[in-house]
Parts: C-alpha cells; sequence; structure tokens
C-alpha cells in the first residue's frame, strides 16, 4: 500500500505573510486609483497661455495678452478648458461694459478704445468672430 505523504500544515506564520500581502496590494492598488493624474500637456500649454495672459492684461500689455488668449482659445475643446475661457471671457465682457458706461457718463469717447479691449478679449477667448463695441 502507498503511504500517503503528508504535507504539513502551512504555520500561522505563513498565513499571516500571505494576508499581509494581499492586503498590501490592495492597498497598493486603491492608492494607485487616488493619485490624480498629470495634466496633459495641452492643458498645461492652455494653463499657461491663459496665466500668460492674464499677467500681460493685468500690465497693460494688450497686445502679447490678446496672443496668449489667441493660443488658449485655439486648445482643444474640452470641458474644464471650455469653462475657464468662458468664465474670463464673462469677466471681461463684465469689464467692458462697466467701463463702457463709466466713459458714456463722464463723455469721455476717446477712451472708449479701452473697454473696446475688454470686449476684445471676450470675443477671443469665448471664440467668437466679431467683438462688442462701446459706442
Amino acid at each position: 500500500m502507498d503511504n500517503p505523504v503528508n504535507e504539513p500544515a502551512p504555520s500561522a506564520s505563513a498565513k499571516w505573510s500571505l494576508l499581509t500581502v494581499g492586503v498590501g496590494i490592495i492597498l497598493a492598488l486603491v492608492a494607485y486609483q487616488a493619485i490624480p493624474p498629470k495634466p496633459s500637456l495641452s492643458l498645461t500649454s492652455f494653463q499657461r497661455s491663459l496665466a500668460s495672459g492674464i499677467s500681460e492684461e493685468r500690465k497693460g500689455a494688450y497686445e502679447s495678452a490678446l496672443e496668449h488668449f489667441k493660443w488658449a482659445a485655439a486648445s482643444p475643446e474640452a470641458v474644464e478648458t471650455d469653462a475657464r475661457l468662458d468664465s474670463l471671457a464673462a469677466r471681461y465682457r463684465q469689464q467692458a461694459r462697466q467701463e463702457c458706461a463709466r466713459y458714456q457718463a463722464a463723455g469721455s469717447p476717446e477712451l472708449y478704445f479701452i473697454p473696446n479691449q475688454y470686449f476684445h478679449y471676450a470675443a477671443v477667448l469665448s471664440r467668437q468672430p466679431i467683438p462688442e463695441v462701446c459706442h
């Protein structure tokens, strides 16, 4: 008769080691899922162009700001980029209307170029071909 070979039962420490490894793998997968993805190169370029445009606008560098805004607006359409563009365009449109009303009230048509610059920013950022104009 054949003697059945008795395999030794796994020890308690081996069971704990396997359990620890299993829990470690699960935790590693959870941690990996929690890491936010790196922004794509186009998103990074968009953010940089938008930030540069805002910075140039604050310095009063109209042409340079406009170029940066054109670069940002040329980025592929996406929910995040479109929301940022729309928000900034609305802010510039509101600022343009306030400035236009102020210069109209003051009777200063020679200063209408200032709100018109903001209208131009708003048009570029909202991807509109024709900006509003202060009359």
